[in-house]
């Protein structure tokens, strides 16, 4: 009885912590503060708190729970590497672990494949063919593909298919509250992507100035207002069924 209730004011305390970062760091988005550091610890706190929910949390030692606790942890690193430390390719390196671990869990916990491992080895060799084919038509046009290029295609491409299986077995099994929350959580993911890659938009293609302002000031709030929903929904999944 003790240990539900522990795990009950734990679980409120982290959703209340959660909601002060998350109101905190969008009011100053919002209102264009210029002080960019605070606002980044701000926000990487929020990611920090999943991290130490994993472990205050999920005591039992089931396979889904130790991928999402390592899942967790490799965005706290890659978070550090892209926020703090503003260090593109290990940041987006770790990203791209991160999703290999979420695309194992929605691999176990598809119930409608039987042979696991040989699913999962196709789905991402033809992520890697995908690159390939990408990289080498863009290297064919005199286009500068890097590393950095390379791991963002693979690390996209892996958050795609995650989404689109997760969404799948929520279909499938409607019942299930913790694939429903997953699921949520991913297209969320997915969704501050789409404006990390809004907002770098004018590094690769000109933009005329009004339209990249209305970009910039859009996808700059975006981001964050995704995305820490998005990994709060991740955190919690596996609670729901508990």
């Amino acid at each position: 009885m003790n240990c539900k209730m522990n795990h009950k004011w734990i679980f409120r305390i982290f959703l209340i912590l959660e909601s002060i970062i998350y109101i905190r760091f969008l009011y100053l988005d919002i209102s264009r503060n210029e002080n960019y550091d605070l606002i980044a610890y701000i926000k990487y706190s929020g990611i920090v708190l999943c991290v130490i929910f994993q472990f205050l949390y999920y005591w039992k030692q089931k396979n889904d729970t130790i991928i999402l606790r390592f899942a967790i942890l490799g965005t706290a690193f890659a978070d550090y590497f892209l926020v703090i430390a503003e260090d593109n390719t290990p940041g987006v390196l770790m990203f791209m672990i991160v999703q290999l671990l979420y695309m194992v869990r929605i691999t176990n916990i598809d119930r409608t494949k039987e042979n696991k491992i040989r699913v999962l080895s196709f789905r991402y060799i033809m992520i890697l063919l995908n690159t390939s084919v990408i990289s080498m038509i863009l290297l064919y046009f005199k286009v500068y593909v890097d590393f950095l290029f390379m791991i963002t295609c693979i690390y996209f491409q892996s958050l795609v298919v995650n989404v689109v299986c997760a969404v799948k077995i929520t279909v499938k099994n409607k019942k299930v509250t913790s694939n429903r929350i997953f699921a949520i959580g991913m297209v969320l993911f997915l969704l501050c992507d789409i404006n990390v890659g809004l907002f770098n938009l004018s590094q690769y293609m000109t933009l005329q100035d009004g339209i990249y302002l209305a970009i910039y000031n859009i996808s700059s709030i975006a981001m964050w207002l995704f995305y820490l929903p998005s990994q709060v929904m991740i955190s919690i999944s596996e609670s729901r069924d508990r």
